[in-house]
């Protein structure tokens, strides 16, 4: 009915709900409707599920939708902008609404990106000062079609590395004698493995992250330990993944299908397994090991 009654508003032409580009849910509304909004998309042809579906955070989406944009850009094209850098650095992934309820489905629970309202002028001191703009900030867990936790933004980048999208983001540590030092990743990879306990039952997970990474900013470069700066990038790619599968194991939601990559590459040992990984999920613990090199002009040329 919502969607009959926008149509009085449309000043040039029917709207056409195909096009639609992003679904965008306030944080109290998503909590207590998302089974109704999920339910619908499933069942309609109006609007195509495989948009991206996002959830403002502490905020609703009436707010930042009728509020963001100036000079001829709306909530549209101001997204746009903020899935593309959120993409390139590495700290967002636009999960659509056929990975939500697909993820449910498959694994018990999901991720949403979220978005925090911010005032425009704090990003652009010339903008009008009611404007505000969407920032990444972190997601959602989903689980039952409701909202049950978020992973916050300090950890999106232990997600995309998770899912394979690390971005081409800094990562900055300090080093004690060369002061703030920023790398860029070039490519990064993790891979998990089960860790079995006495009765055969899965008691953690293990992990090696492989990331190669070009020096991008210095303090003082005349006392940079090149080894001390990878051990230190290495702990906090390190703690990113951690702090993630922690959420996992705390909130007992695979909303990555962590449990279904492990399956398959071990299914004999898996399914031998007395305790199901449901009944294990809340008590695994994590030992995750990271490398890090630096790369050479020619492998970044490649």
């Amino acid at each position: 009915s919502a969607m009959e009654t926008i149509q009085d508003f449309a000043t040039k032409e029917e709207l056409f709900y195909a096009h639609t580009q992003y679904v965008i849910l306030g944080e109290s509304y998503a909590k207590t409707n998302l089974a109704m909004i999920l339910d619908y998309l499933q069942g309609t042809t109006g609007v195509r599920t495989s948009v991206p579906m996002f959830v403002v955070h502490g905020d609703t989406a009436e707010h930042l939708v009728t509020s963001t944009g100036e000079r001829g850009s709306d909530i549209t094209t101001t997204l746009n902008s903020t899935i593309l850098d959120s993409r390139r650095r590495g700290d967002g992934y636009p999960f659509s609404c056929s990975e939500v309820i697909a993820a449910q489905n498959e694994h018990g629970a999901a991720l949403m990106m979220a978005l925090k309202v911010v005032p425009t002028q704090s990003v652009e001191p010339s903008a009008q000062e009611d404007a505000v703009s969407p920032l990444p900030d972190g997601y959602a867990i989903v689980r039952d079609d409701t909202i049950i936790d978020f992973i916050p933004q300090a950890d999106a980048r232990g997600v995309n590395l998770l899912i394979g999208e690390p971005g081409l983001g800094g990562v900055t540590v300090t080093d004690p004698k060369a002061g703030t030092v920023t790398v860029n990743m070039t490519s990064c990879t993790v891979k998990l493995e089960p860790v079995w306990g006495a009765d055969g039952s899965v008691t953690g997970l293990s992990g090696k992250i492989r990331a190669q990474v070009y020096l991008k900013e210095v303090e003082h470069p005349s006392a940079l330990d090149k080894t001390a700066v990878l051990e230190a990038v290495s702990e906090q790619l390190e703690r990113w993944v951690e702090h993630v599968l922690q959420k996992m194991s705390d909130n007992e939601a695979d909303f990555l299908g962590v449990g279904l990559q492990m399956r398959m590459r071990h299914p004999i040992l898996w399914d031998r397994a007395p305790r199901t990984w449901e009944q294990v999920l809340g008590e695994l613990t994590f030992d995750i090991q990271a490398e890090t090199t630096i790369a050479r002009a020619g492998e970044l040329q490649r």
